[in-house]
C-alpha cells in the first residue's frame, strides 16, 4: 500500500469492502440482534456495503486512488442527490465503479432534534488499492456532528429481530429511528420509533415495538435538571438476520 493512502487510512476508521455485502449486529449463536449507537458514534458511516468492481485495466496496472462524493442520506440509508466531492485521485474508471455501487450502499444519516434523518449532507471517500496483486476497497463517510446534548447510556439492551415476521425478506434491512425520554433519575419513561422502508405499516410495527422495548431498558446517569432529557438513535435490523433466532 502506498504511503499516501496509508496516511489517509490512518486518519479515521474505515470499512473494508470485500466479497458479499457486509452488515453488523447479529449474534449467530442464538438470538439475532439489531445494532444501535449514538449519532456521533456512527453518523455518515455505512451499515451495508456492496463491493464496487475494481476496474480490470486499473487492477492489471496496479493503479490505486480514491473517489470523493457529496450526498444526502435518506430514511432508508440510500445516498441521494449525489454530487462530485472535492478532489479525486485516480482515473475516471474509479468514479464509474463507485457510482455503479451506490445502489448497494446504505449509510447512517445525520439526525435532527426529533431523531429523524436531517437534510444535512455527508462526504464519502472510497479508496482503491492493489496489495500483493489483490484488489481492496475501503470506504469512509464524514458528516456533521450531533448538535444536541445527548446523554450516553450506562446500561443498554439489544433489540432482537421480530420472530413473528422472520419469514419475510428485506433485501436492504430495516432501520428504525427512535427517541427516548429520560427522567431525572436516568430512567426511560417514554419512547417513539419509526421504521423504514415504510411499505405496509403492519409489517413495520414489530420492528418499532422491538426498538421501543429495548430502549425502555436503557439506563442513563442521573441529572440535576428537572426537565426531561432525550436520547436519539437509529437501530439497524440487517437483512441477513431474517432467519430469526
Amino acid at each position: 500500500m502506498n504511503l499516501a493512502i496509508r496516511a489517509l487510512l490512518a486518519a479515521g476508521s474505515m470499512t473494508f469492502v470485500a466479497g458479499c455485502a457486509s452488515t453488523f449486529g447479529t449474534d449467530r449463536g442464538g438470538e439475532t440482534y439489531a445494532q444501535e449507537r449514538t449519532p456521533n458514534d456512527h453518523v455518515a458511516q455505512p451499515w451495508l456495503l456492496g463491493e464496487p468492481r475494481y476496474p480490470k485495466a486499473e487492477l492489471a496496472k496496479g493503479t490505486s486512488g480514491y473517489v470523493v462524493i457529496d450526498a444526502r442520506v435518506n430514511a432508508r440509508g440510500e445516498l441521494v442527490d449525489v454530487r462530485p466531492g472535492p478532489g479525486n485521485l485516480g482515473p475516471q474508471a474509479f468514479v464509474d465503479a463507485v457510482h455503479d455501487a451506490l445502489p448497494m450502499w446504505r449509510f447512517h444519516p445525520p439526525l435532527d432534534a426529533e431523531c429523524q434523518p436531517s437534510r444535512e449532507r455527508i462526504q464519502v471517500r472510497a479508496w482503491f488499492e492493489v496489495e500483493d496483486g489483490k484488489p481492496k476497497v475501503y470506504v469512509q463517510g464524514e458528516g456533521p456532528e450531533w448538535k444536541g446534548d445527548q446523554p450516553r447510556p450506562i446500561a443498554t439492551r439489544k433489540a432482537t429481530y421480530p420472530h413473528n415476521i422472520s419469514s419475510f425478506r428485506w433485501q436492504d434491512g430495516v432501520i428504525v429511528f427512535a427517541k427516548a425520554t429520560i427522567d431525572p433519575q436516568g430512567n426511560v419513561v417514554d419512547t417513539t420509533a419509526k421504521a423504514y422502508p415504510r411499505g405496509l405499516t403492519w409489517l413495520m410495527m414489530p420492528f418499532e415495538d422491538q426498538a421501543r422495548v429495548a430502549l425502555l431498558d436503557f439506563k442513563f446517569p442521573p441529572s440535576q435538571l428537572a426537565t426531561p432529557r432525550h436520547y436519539c438513535t437509529d437501530i439497524v435490523f440487517p437483512a441477513e438476520s431474517n432467519q430469526g433466532g
